[in-house]
């Protein structure tokens, strides 16, 4: 039987673009710990993504079902959502949060390759096994 496209490289074909998040935040994400993805923009996108460490791994997706933004004096009540323990932490003139939902962990993350300079989204290509 031959195997489509999706299914040889493992990746699914209805998530074609990857959220640069670093890893301390992932594992957050994963737990249920951390539900907003806190940015200095806002995102028009909605639906599923791939969650994708900077080193060229899509460890996981998520769906984005919604973008808000919080002002800075309300930023801390929000702290359970975002686990930003200090506004100095964070260098946006404005924030924005990235509603994350129906996050699933990849049992085995796979390799891709991003172009130079991607720093939020990526359209990963997957490298050959």
């Amino acid at each position: 039987m031959k195997k489509r496209a999706g299914q040889r490289s493992g990746l699914r074909r209805s998530a074609a673009i990857a959220l640069i998040i670093k890893g301390q935040w992932l594992e957050k994400i994963f737990k249920c710990e951390k539900q907003w993805e806190i940015r200095g923009t806002a995102t028009a996108r909605r639906g599923r993504i791939h969650l994708a460490q900077p080193g060229g791994l899509l460890v996981g997706s998520a769906l984005i079902s919604c973008c808000t933004r919080i002002a800075k004096e309300d930023f801390l009540k929000h702290q359970h959502k975002h686990c930003i323990h200090s506004l100095s932490m964070v260098p946006y003139p404005k924030i924005w949060a990235w509603h994350l939902a129906d996050v699933k962990k990849y049992e085995t993350p796979f390799r891709y390759k991003k172009s130079d300079g991607a720093i939020i989204w990526v359209h990963p290509k997957p490298l050959r096994s």
